[in-house]
């Protein structure tokens, strides 16, 4: 399939919606294959992190992006397996990588426990942000859910109204990624 081609299995969304580049999708796609095929053996190979900061352009006539959103979720789970069983061949690595989901249910914790509308760095006067209430509700079902088998489906799709100085979206999509690693990791 060449990069202009679309990919059967992904619908086009339809009218005035906005889909993901599917040039872009088919290459991404094409790569993550290779990775999980285990034909791309290099040190650019892509990782399950990889995966959680990949974005797209919106587009008119691309990809219906609830559906790349579930693929790349299931090709995620896919990658964070094998590189968590990697991990815990090496005992060394092993026990840096505890200690450091130790540091993350820390700062979780931490997050939690400061006041309503101060769990994050605040945009300026004159921006706009992910909402405070809605993001605080959001840290603290993570809290209430650590130690529980979880979903991370609720993380991934996590979405925030805007707000003006609202929290600073770069650090909350940060954290929402660290929770999404913590939880794979407690699977």
């Amino acid at each position: 399939m060449t990069s202009s081609e679309t990919d059967n299995r992904l619908p086009l969304v339809t009218g005035r919606e906005l889909g993901y580049d599917v040039q872009q999708v088919n290459e991404f796609l094409a790569r993550a294959r290779e990775t999980y095929e285990g034909a791309d053996r290099s040190a650019n190979r892509l990782t399950s992190q990889d995966l959680r900061k990949t974005s797209f352009d919106l587009v008119k006539r691309g990809y219906a992006t609830r559906f790349v959103d579930a693929a790349l979720d299931r090709i995620e789970d896919v990658l964070y397996e094998r590189e968590r069983a990697e991990l815990l061949s090496d005992v060394d690595a092993r026990r840096m990588s505890n200690a450091a989901i130790a540091h993350l249910v820390q700062d979780v914790k931490f997050r939690a426990g400061l006041r309503k509308r101060r769990k994050f760095r605040r945009r300026g006067i004159f921006a706009s942000g992910y909402n405070c209430v809605e993001v605080d509700s959001l840290v603290e079902q993570a809290v209430q859910a650590l130690g529980q088998r979880v979903t991370v489906a609720q993380l991934r799709e996590s979405v925030f109204h805007r707000q003006w100085r609202g929290y600073d979206e770069a650090q909350v999509d940060a954290f929402i990624d660290a929770l999404v690693e913590l939880y794979l990791y407690q699977r």
